[in-house]
């Protein structure tokens, strides 16, 4: 005797990682424009990860090579992360009030790297650990002996210099990070050291857009998340519900090679 009724369940589609995103750091670039999204600004929480791999190791280039930024190139209205120049060093770049993390990134692994910015604090994760020798760094110490709550990410630079950009500072900046970038994402919160923990993975990225990628759900936060799952155009689709999409300009490629 057959059933006389079939209940079909709908599964979600299962998370692939496919692609990574190469920048050969001379022309290359993923620009989000900073016109119409709603990025973490002025002094407000902010969590910023990505995967990232270096094509050699030894010291970035002179000029520093610049993983991810945005807000205006101006004294503390900047916030990103860095190869410093001429060495292996992970900076935070919040322009002169810089901080040298103390950690290196020597190799040609694939290292995930979060920042997170409470409104004060700056806290700087490697592979799922505080990457900040030392632990957290706190106002008093933070780079050139500045004050981060006077951090003030601009977003409105007339110059369309205050976007979200990976791989290179900006468009009249010749000088960026050579190597491979996966699977970038901003939220607007702070993100826990368990959290970290957890979307770290033991070296494989999970999907952030599912809360069970998290110690606690942070989804609702999540404000930006580029994949590079679309393996060739010039568009970066970004996968939150937000609709930050981006543009792919110079000699930037594809690879197959994925933190895994």
């Amino acid at each position: 005797m057959f059933p006389s009724k079939i209940s079909i369940i709908s599964q979600p589609p299962s998370y692939t990682n496919l692609y990574s995103i190469n920048f050969d750091g001379t022309d290359d670039i993923v620009n989000i424009p900073q016109s119409g999204t709603n990025l973490p600004s002025g002094d407000d929480p902010r969590t910023l990860s990505c995967w990232v791999k270096r094509a050699s190791a030894g010291n970035a280039q002179s000029g520093s090579e610049s993983l991810f930024k945005y807000g205006w190139i101006r004294t503390n209205e900047f916030f990103g992360l860095s190869i410093w120049t001429n060495s292996k060093n992970l900076y935070f770049a919040g322009y002169s009030n810089d901080l040298d993390t103390g950690i290196d990134l020597d190799d040609t692994d694939w290292h995930h790297l979060v920042v997170t910015y409470d409104g004060t604090t700056v806290v700087v994760y490697k592979d799922g650990g505080t990457a900040v020798a030392g632990g957290e760094q706190d106002t008093s110490t933070a780079g050139n002996g500045g004050d981060w709550t006077n951090l003030d990410t601009n977003l409105d630079d007339p110059t369309d210099w205050g976007g979200f950009t990976m791989g290179r500072r900006d468009t009249y900046y010749s000088v960026g990070f050579i190597g491979k970038i996966n699977d970038v994402a901003i939220w607007n919160v702070v993100l826990s050291a368990d959290d970290v923990e957890a979307i770290y993975n033991s070296g494989a990225p999970n999907d952030l857009t599912s809360s069970g990628s998290y110690d606690t759900d942070r989804t609702g936060g999540l404000v930006g998340y580029w994949k590079f799952e679309e393996a060739s155009g010039s568009t970066a689709t970004d996968s939150s519900e937000e609709g930050n999409n981006g543009t792919i300009s110079g000699d930037t490629s594809y690879s197959t090679d994925v933190p895994s």
